[in-house]
């Protein structure tokens, strides 16, 4: 709930509070929340004996002046799209057409201005050298070594161009007060916002004039009671601190899956950033990683700010998904974008005619996994080479074909050579949804105690259950909104059900077989001899 004070004030002027949401991971998030009771208390002396707020546009102004330490003109504005645009209106010149944007957000800027990303904001200097007498002015998020920062200003003023901070993300977050105060940056104009605003929508340029405004006065006095909160209590030291511990168990885990992915920038504001691997663009790596946070809650893109109100827990929390954010990218390697041989005939002669035309799409992870797939007469045949697999080592193959509605899996193995040296390995049957990061799959491993079964049905793993016989079958099914796993004995006539979930998602689903260790792998080699599908097939198909 929101304060007494704040409550008051808006009803005294009209206004209706935002409802307050979870923590999120989004980078345009306010620094303080709507309910933070010192931010309640500064509201009560904002106003006067009548509860009044006496000339909270002017005086927002002089808490802008001192948050920014400058004497420069204020410009009041809605929103920071509505803010960039009279920015660069009030810089531009006709004689000089180009618009550089470096990092940060586009909205309120020309179309066609071309920008450079964040990951690739060294190359800045450069390119603004070569635009020489043609560039009006660059729009810089300050977000990089201040080096770096000091030097793409350099490069700015030694060819004429104005140097435009936008800071509606960064003030208060990556510095006590402004990046460019802190960096000593000669900027020409600098943008402020929804950092310092608590939710609303609000926008102030510092060094461009602008008669009117569109700034609401409750607006105008929520801002300024922020103002005089961060000053008497900052948060940007505690944001760091919390950053580079979440960005620490971040790079433990990229180290412990084998995977090259950083979080750039400083720590109270990043930007997830994956490398080319296993022969997939980092570009198209980061896109889906960013999508996978997306879809477990956490509403981030690349660019990620931690919430300024966790708690402890919290934290624990989001290194967690992190973590899983990590894991669920190697699998995705593993699973869809790993390194691909040439396709494999369909071998089984037993399969419904609408496959028989298919081809099994091999995969290996990491590439240099001595890994192999081929097809013999009517048997696939999976082998790991004994090796030293480190955190893992897998070779499989997918079908390109999705399945929808209810459907079963039926896979009938033999392990041929089943030693799993000195840690775990696996054959599994899987499926999984390729927009979600979930996936169901039915398995069997050698431990050091023998075979057994286990299950991972919407992310949950089952208990071992022991399977003694070196040849059975394998089972994934749904039906309805249940997902069921199950194994049978070659003299059996019925199936053992080793668990089911439920409520599952409906979504098409993509299948394969894999077969994974790590560690020392004493080499494995396991017969796939009938592979049954049934169900119906997604209207969608192919990669």
């Amino acid at each position: 709930m929101s304060g007494g004070k704040l409550a008051r004030l808006a009803a005294r002027f009209g206004e209706t509070l935002p409802v307050r949401s979870g923590a999120s991971l989004d980078a345009a998030q306010p620094l303080l929340a709507l309910d933070d009771p010192l931010l309640d208390e500064l509201l009560g002396e904002l106003l006067d004996a009548e509860g009044e707020a006496t000339e909270p546009l002017a005086a927002l102004r002089d808490e802008l002046a001192a948050f920014a330490e400058s004497d420069a003109p204020i410009a009041l504005f809605a929103d920071s799209a509505s803010a960039r645009a009279r920015m660069l209106r009030a810089t531009r010149a006709a004689a000089r057409p180009n618009v550089l944007v470096l990092g940060g957000r586009r909205e309120g800027l020309p179309e066609g201005s071309e920008s450079i990303p964040f990951a690739a904001l060294a190359t800045a200097p450069a390119r603004i050298a070569a635009l020489a007498d043609s560039l009006a002015s660059v729009v810089l998020e300050p977000r990089g070594e201040l080096a770096l920062l000091r030097a793409i200003s350099a490069a700015c003023h030694a060819v004429g161009a104005r140097v435009l901070l936008d800071e509606s993300r960064t003030a208060g977050r990556v510095a006590a007060r402004g990046v460019g105060q802190e960096a000593g940056l000669d900027a020409d104009a600098v943008l402020l916002g929804e950092s310092i605003a608590c939710g609303l929508p609000f926008a102030a340029v510092i060094g461009i004039t602008e008669p009117a405004t569109q700034v609401r006065p409750f607006v105008a006095c929520v801002v300024r009671a922020a103002l005089q909160r961060l000053a008497l209590r900052p948060v940007h030291d505690e944001l760091s601190r919390r950053g580079s511990r979440l960005r620490t168990a971040f790079t433990d885990a990229c180290r412990a899956a084998s995977l090259r992915a950083r979080l750039l920038g400083p720590a109270a504001l990043v930007e997830l950033a994956f490398e080319t691997q296993q022969g997939i663009d980092g570009e198209r790596l980061t896109a889906r990683a960013a999508r996978e946070l997306a879809a477990e809650g956490s509403h981030a893109a690349r660019e990620i700010a931690w919430p300024a109100t966790l708690t402890q827990a919290e934290e624990a929390r989001l290194a967690q998904r992190l973590q899983a954010l990590v894991r669920r990218m190697q699998q995705l390697l593993v699973q869809h974008d790993s390194w691909l041989g040439a396709a494999l005939p369909w071998p089984f002669p037993d399969a419904r005619p609408a496959l028989r035309g298919a081809s099994l799409v091999p995969f290996r992870h990491p590439k240099a996994t001595a890994a192999t797939l081929r097809v013999a007469g009517g048997t696939l045949e999976l082998e790991l080479a004994a090796a030293e697999l480190g955190p893992g080592g897998a070779g499989g193959c997918w079908l390109p074909f999705r399945l929808t509605g209810d459907f079963e899996l039926r896979l009938h193995y033999a392990l041929r050579t089943w030693s799993s040296g000195d840690d775990a390995a696996c054959f599994s049957l899987f499926a999984q949804a390729e927009a979600e990061a979930v996936q169901h799959q039915v398995q069997v491993g050698a431990t050091r105690n023998g075979n057994v079964f286990t299950t991972t049905l919407a992310s949950v793993r089952s208990s071992p259950r022991a399977a003694a016989a070196p040849e059975a079958w394998l089972s994934l099914a749904r039906r309805g909104d249940t997902l069921l796993a199950a194994c049978r004995a070659l003299d059996d006539e019925a199936w053992t059900v080793l668990d089911e979930r439920r409520p599952v998602a409906r979504e098409p689903l993509v299948l394969g077989c894999s077969l994974a260790a790590r560690g020392r792998c004493g080499g494995l080699q396991v017969a796939v001899l009938a592979f049954l599908i049934e169900g119906e097939l997604a209207p969608r198909q192919g990669r």
